[in-house]
């Protein structure tokens, strides 16, 4: 992969152990599994889990970052 002209050579492993975890509410909690400090300012990724019901963000904007969504189920 290459980002703003430099060759990232390593993939990024985040053990789960690590995991920063913050439960929102029954069922439902956000993991950090890595920020722009672990993958020289390429991107973060987080997984939220929402539990049956949950209401997910309010409609918002970012104005220094884009956000893509990988939905697994529901």
């Amino acid at each position: 992969m290459s980002v703003a002209g430099r060759r990232m050579e390593e993939a990024v492993v985040i053990p789960g152990e690590v995991v920063e975890v913050v439960e929102l509410s029954p069922g439902s909690a956000f993991q950090l599994l890595v920020d722009a400090s672990g993958t020289d300012g390429a991107l973060g990724a987080n997984r939220l889990t929402l539990g049956t019901g949950a209401d997910g963000a309010r409609p918002h904007y970012h104005s220094r970052s884009s956000e893509m969504f990988y939905v697994l189920d529901g």
